[in-house]
């Protein structure tokens, strides 16, 4: 009950960046979310989607972190001011659960 619950509640609040440290790449709030709801999230719709949401993360200026990918380092982020998600993230579609 209580994953089913945290599963529904980071659709709709800002709780999945309680489980990241204090700044965070996108990918890392991507893990929470792929960890919890048991999917895999496609990385460019997630950053669009949590980019467009208001208040949802804000950028941490100056700061990037080295991910071992190729490429350049990926931004840093922190929790923003919102409490609820508006829009919410949805959760992919399982088979064997009402959507």
């Amino acid at each position: 009950d209580a994953h089913e619950r945290v599963g529904a509640g980071i659709e709709n609040t800002c709780l999945a960046t309680a489980f990241c440290p204090p700044e965070f790449t996108l990918g890392e709030l991507r893990g929470v979310y792929e960890a919890v709801w048991g999917a895999g999230l496609d990385p460019a719709n997630f950053r669009r989607k949590v980019l467009a949401t208001p208040g949802f993360v804000e950028p941490v200026h100056g700061a990037a972190r080295l991910t071992g990918g190729r490429g350049k380092p990926a931004a840093l982020y922190k929790a923003g001011p919102a409490t609820a998600l508006h829009p919410p993230l949805l959760r992919p579609p399982a088979e064997g659960r009402p959507s």
